[in-house]
């Protein structure tokens, strides 16, 4: 079809053509199972099963995957955060930080240029945030991360090793972190 009636559809064909950018931080303590998450994603739902992971210099692992979707593909960007154990951990939460604000940082320079025609979003569009269910509530170095986290990106607390608890017990510390994180006033 031709002409103007048609133009919505042939807006949206060409839309669906293309490949959706998604950026993902996941971040956790040593162990939470990070990793796994990521290693079953791409096992279940790649288009590509490739791994293309590649080493940052900020320690940063970053991979790439295509998703394959019913109307569209996604590229989706992983990037793994050092994970950060018992002792200070105030380095690493610096590095998630400054991971964040940078890539903010560069696409609203690229927004600001002259030439606009390629501008490339990075920004991270959510953080994937594995929380150890320790079964005292969120630990106050996560709260502590959260709280410097939930300005910059949308937050979506995962429950870490959640096959190893019962379903009251993750009920029980889903309230406990929802509790928690209302009273630190952190949104997610």
């Amino acid at each position: 079809h031709v002409g103007i009636s048609s133009f919505p559809r042939q807006v949206l064909r060409r839309i669906l053509k293309r490949t959706f950018d998604f950026h993902l931080l996941v971040v956790g303590e040593t162990g939470v199972g990070k990793s796994s998450v990521i290693k079953a994603l791409y096992q279940n739902h790649a288009k590509d099963k490739r791994d293309n992971s590649i080493k940052s210099t900020d320690q940063f692992e970053i991979q790439k995957v295509t998703i394959a979707g019913d109307a569209m593909d996604v590229n989706l960007v992983i990037a793994e955060a050092p994970g950060f154990g018992d002792l200070d951990s105030s380095d690493v939460f610096d590095k998630i930080e400054c991971y964040i604000s940078s890539h903010l940082d560069s696409y609203f320079e690229a927004e600001l240029s002259v030439n606009q025609s390629n501008i490339s979003d990075t920004r991270v569009d959510a953080c994937l945030y594995f929380l150890n269910h320790s079964g005292h509530g969120v630990k106050t170095r996560d709260m502590e991360l959260l709280g410097r986290l939930h300005k910059l990106v949308t937050i979506v607390p995962i429950i870490g090793k959640a096959d190893t608890c019962t379903r009251q017990e993750v009920d029980v510390f889903k309230q406990q972190i929802l509790s928690q994180l209302s009273q630190n006033k952190i949104s997610i």
